[in-house]
């Protein structure tokens, strides 16, 4: 059971977007500094995926040499159109990262 919600969603195509695009934030640099790495655990509330329809929210812890925070990001793909939503969470707020269209290839 801890692989399927604790690893599972770490072999997507939608989590190692979410890290790229994390990684590339300046705000989620500005606050854990560089490099960010990825938690242990990925943990997801929802995901669903067949006929066409990817789409799930997943969390990961972030971290850096500076400070720490919680990622949070939802999905949504089909053949017609995708779109990504990422927020950052740490004990001052949350900050929302990305919004729109799915930026990976």
């Amino acid at each position: 059971m801890l692989y399927v919600f604790g690893f599972s969603i770490k072999t997507t195509e939608e989590y190692t977007c979410a890290l790229q695009t994390a990684e590339r934030s300046a705000h989620v640099i500005g606050f854990t500094g560089e490099p960010v790495k990825p938690g242990l655990f990925a943990w997801t509330s929802y995901f669903e995926s067949g006929s066409g329809l990817r789409q799930g929210q997943l969390s990961t812890a972030v971290s850096g040499p500076r400070g720490k925070g919680k990622l949070i990001v939802e999905f949504y793909r089909t053949p017609i159109g995708a779109s990504l939503g990422m927020w950052f969470k740490t004990n001052e707020g949350e900050t929302e990262v990305y919004s729109g269209a799915y930026p990976c290839p």
